[in-house]
């Protein structure tokens, strides 16, 4: 639940801006393409003159909800107020650094614990269970108007980042917010048709093969994989589309953590931990340089796939 103070943050630094730019992180997920244009909706709507920064390529998984339109490429320029939403980390800010940099008030608005505040001000709940859920929270206590098409995107961030809400901090709270975006005609069936019907037999065939070349350990309650661009390019996919399979390896039953050690180039592996009951992910991401939340997070690491996963291979042992 936001508080008072949190409310009057984010409406008094609004309306003391005219021009406002936002922007999420690098390879953006569904939290970070529905907060940002959400915001940018809800905005627009008020009369700000408002820039929704193009940070990275879109993901292929969510073109359903790409419109060019919204997104300026261009040169970094000042605006009264810079906004980034969902960055768990500073070095996942991209070419929104220097927008930052540019502008003359800054403002984060994020759910992770691991957000350090980057910004001239910083509205960072860590209870939400995504920052759709902040904003929507923040949109309907002060008032503001929210679109089917501003619901729908808002919605998809809350959707997508609480896995169709399976995650533990799903709180009540967190239902009926969403409840309020369905009252407000998001399109919850284009979403789930989308996302969840409409799945590549090779995404399938790419699953069982990542699982049975797994390792388990720890008692087999620990679940370590790869990814590499080799296994992607022989079944025509790329790293969108096989967003959510580290959280696929954790559903198998007797896991209690999974990491996914994935390959982007050859010195660049991202790595994807989740849990279900016992470990803490966010304080082991920490370590790497990461971060996220207790039961879902991840780090970088630069090094090759083969040399990532036995890295992380010596330190889950441990555990």
């Amino acid at each position: 639940m936001v508080t008072k103070s949190n409310i009057d943050l984010f409406m008094d630094t609004i309306n003391k801006a005219n021009t406002i730019s936002i922007c999420s992180h690098i390879s953006p997920d569904g939290d970070a393409i529905g907060s940002s244009t959400g915001l940018y909706l809800l905005l627009k709507e008020i009369g700000k003159e408002v820039y929704l920064i193009k940070n990275d390529e879109f993901p292929s998984n969510l073109r359903f909800v790409y419109n060019e339109n919204y997104y300026t490429d261009t040169t970094p320029f000042e605006t009264d107020l810079f906004i980034l939403t969902d960055v768990a980390h500073h070095d996942r800010i991209g070419i929104g650094k220097e927008y930052k940099e540019l502008a003359k008030d800054s403002l984060v608005i994020d759910h992770h614990q691991t957000d350090g505040g980057y910004c001239d001000k910083n509205l960072i709940v860590s209870t939400m269970s995504s920052t759709c859920q902040l904003i929507t929270d923040l949109a309907i206590a002060n008032g503001l108007n929210i679109s089917k098409e501003t619901a729908t995107y808002l919605y998809l961030g809350m959707l997508t980042d609480t896995n169709r809400f399976l995650y533990d901090y799903t709180s009540a709270d967190t239902l009926r917010t969403a409840a309020e975006l369905l009252d407000r005609g998001a399109d919850k069936g284009m979403i789930h048709l989308a996302l969840y019907e409409s799945m590549n037999v090779d995404y399938l065939l790419l699953q069982a093969e990542v699982i049975e070349k797994a390792k388990r350990f720890n008692d087999g309650k620990f679940i370590l994989a790869s990814l590499t661009n080799e296994q992607l390019n022989r079944y025509g996919l790329d790293h969108d589309e096989t967003e959510g399979l580290v959280s696929i390896i954790k559903s198998i039953d007797g896991i209690e953590l999974a990491c996914l050690v994935k390959e982007h180039d050859l010195e660049d592996q991202k790595i994807s931990f989740r849990s279900k009951d016992s470990v803490n992910v966010s304080e082991l991401a920490k370590e790497f340089g990461g971060g996220g939340h207790i039961r879902a997070a991840g780090c970088t690491l630069l090094m090759t796939n083969e040399q990532a996963f036995d890295k992380m291979y010596e330190r889950l042992k441990q555990l």
